[in-house]
Order: structure tokens, then C-alpha cells, then sequence
């Protein structure tokens, strides 16, 4: 059903950060193409990063700190890394994945905000 993008509640609750990349990407599957290659682009490692978290238990520094780790990354390439983070937890939320969006409170998705 991930594939599809759509879960059942108490599966999505406990899903991990994986399996929720891939709904997600699912999901943006009609978006355009420029923009589903971003997706995948940045939230493939990232998903790979916490391939057995739970992805309700992420937090926004989890998700800065992971940016900041990206040490080839440029300050434009970790912006937009942040970014597709940040919509993955926005996108996920109606669809029961997460109860708050941890990244609502983060101005721009900026990794300065880690610090």
C-alpha cells in the first residue's frame, strides 16, 4: 500500500522514515517532472539515513543535523535538502503519518537555525 501512498492509520503511525519517503514520493508521483527528480534526489539519502527510525519520532533537529551532515553539500544544495524535508513532514500529516509538523516552526529550513 506505500507504494500507492496510502496507509492505514495505525500502520502509518508506526511506519519508518523509509516507508514514508516512499508514500510520499507516491504521492508527488503527478507533480512535475523537475520537481519529483528533486524529491528523490534529497530524500533518498535521507531516508537511508534513518532507514529503522520511526518517522513520528523524528525532530527538526534530526533532520537539520542530518542536513549538516551532507559535508560536500553546498549552502544552496543543504537549503534545498531542508526544504524537501520540510514538505515531506507537511505532506505526511493529513495522511496520518505524523501528529504535528516538526518543521512548521523552522524559518526557511535554514541549517543556521540549528545553531
Amino acid at each position: 500500500m506505500a507504494s500507492e501512498g496510502l496507509l492505514p492509520p495505525v500502520q502509518a503511525a508506526q511506519s519508518t522514515v523509509p516507508v514514508v519517503v516512499e508514500a510520499f514520493l507516491a504521492i508527488k508521483n503527478s507533480t512535475r517532472k523537475n520537481t519529483l527528480k528533486s524529491y528523490t534526489y534529497y530524500l533518498t539519502p535521507f531516508a537511508a539515513a534513518f532507514m529503522s527510525r520511526k518517522f513520528g519520532s523524528l525532530t527538526a533537529s534530526d533532520v537539520l543535523k542530518w542536513v549538516a551532515s551532507r559535508e560536500t553539500w553546498g549552502e544552496t544544495t543543504r537549503h534545498n535538502a531542508s526544504n524537501c524535508a520540510a514538505a515531506i513532514f507537511g505532506g505526511t500529516g493529513d495522511a496520518g503519518f505524523i501528529e504535528r509538523n516538526v518543521m512548521a516552526g523552522i524559518e526557511n529550513c535554514s541549517v543556521e537555525n540549528l545553531y
